[in-house]
């Protein structure tokens, strides 16, 4: 006898996790919760993902803040409305600070308990709003999404993983109780999530044309090779072209292992005034153009602020989404999508 299952749709929390699967997930941090407990459960039908158990949140926010770094693809950890989701919130915010991809799912009360501000456990006082703790991440997410509309839910579950992805930075998905199991169409999955900054083209080609320019009038140029470089997918691609330039090239402590230092253009870490000796001398001193590329300007990052600041029109800034020449700015030139055409174009005028 036939089955009969209806295999055009499936669970929203279904939809989730393979959404998350997707972006090369393996492994879902966090501590079970009575209002995630359900949510849970569809981790195990999700070929190739598992469930990684914490001893408190926080813990599971360190632990997917470390998975990110290390595998490329997003940390995910899963906790409890309230109690769970503020217990993790100081390494959400340390993810946030040094832009890293974290995707914070919050298992919460469902919709209705919400509307009539029922008094639940996790709950504030007598007439508690159920989202009021969404408010105290706002600074410390580059987006969020309620899943409590089964025909937006799929788009929004897309458009937040997007933004996780074009910032680098941490994001919170909230999903109520009663709309894990809602039905949508499966067939939503067979596009996948366009991860691709939307940069602005003929500013790039601007911002190429304006490097190389600078490029070619200087004698003694450095690169300096940051965080965000990795952060925002760039790697790759930035030491093909540092292959191709062979410039002097220089990391930061926190882009450290960026660049392979038996690179013979490898020439150290530069720290400011805390460098081996030399470093900073060759880098401020030494040079007539510096290109600094996916700068973290952090005093942990920049031996506690004591770079030498450079005069603008000695310099390059290539950032998360704008690149500036000298006093010419480019603004929504993301990163990632600047290193690849200027790579493919420095290739042509060799």
């Amino acid at each position: 006898m036939g089955s009969s299952r209806d295999t055009s749709t499936m669970p929203l929390a279904a939809y989730l996790w393979q959404r998350i699967r997707q972006l090369g997930v393996q492994s879902i941090m966090g501590v079970p919760g009575d209002m995630n407990l359900e949510l849970l459960d569809y981790i195990d039908q999700v070929e190739g993902l598992s469930w990684v158990g914490n001893a408190n949140e926080l813990n599971a926010a360190y632990a997917a803040d470390g998975y990110s770094r290390v595998k490329g693809c997003p940390g995910v950890l899963v906790t409890t409305m309230g109690v769970g989701e503020l217990s993790a919130i100081n390494g959400v915010a340390g993810a946030f600070t040094e832009h890293v991809k974290v995707i914070h799912i919050v298992g919460t009360t469902g919709t209705r308990a919400q509307k009539a501000r029922a008094m639940i456990h996790h709950c504030l006082g007598p007439d508690p709003d159920h989202r009021v703790y969404a408010k105290i991440s706002e600074s410390v997410r580059a987006a969020h999404c309620w899943l409590d509309d089964a025909e937006s839910a799929p788009g929004e579950v897309d458009r937040v993983l997007r933004e996780c992805y074009i910032h680098s930075l941490p994001v919170y998905i909230f999903v109520p109780m009663d709309f894990v199991h809602v039905p949508i169409p499966a067939s939503l999955l067979d596009q996948p999530v366009d991860l691709n900054p939307r940069t602005d083209n003929e500013a790039c080609i601007s911002a190429i044309h304006a490097v190389i320019s600078k490029l070619s009038t200087c004698s003694a140029p450095r690169i300096i090779v940051d965080a965000l470089v990795h952060r925002l997918r760039a790697a790759d691609a930035m030491n093909r072209l540092l292959d191709l330039l062979a410039l002097p090239t220089f990391t930061t402590p926190m882009g450290k292992s960026i660049v392979p230092e038996d690179k013979p253009y490898f020439c150290g870490v530069y720290s400011g005034q805390v460098s081996l000796p030399g470093v900073a001398d060759a880098v401020e001193r030494d040079s007539d153009l510096v290109i600094d590329v996916g700068f973290v300007h952090s005093d942990s990052n920049t031996g506690g602020h004591s770079r030498t600041p450079l005069r603008r029109a000695q310099s390059i800034l290539v950032a998360a989404a704008y690149v500036q020449v000298g006093h010419a700015r480019y603004e929504n030139v993301h990163l990632v999508e600047c290193t690849t055409p200027l790579l493919s174009t420095q290739r042509a005028h060799d």
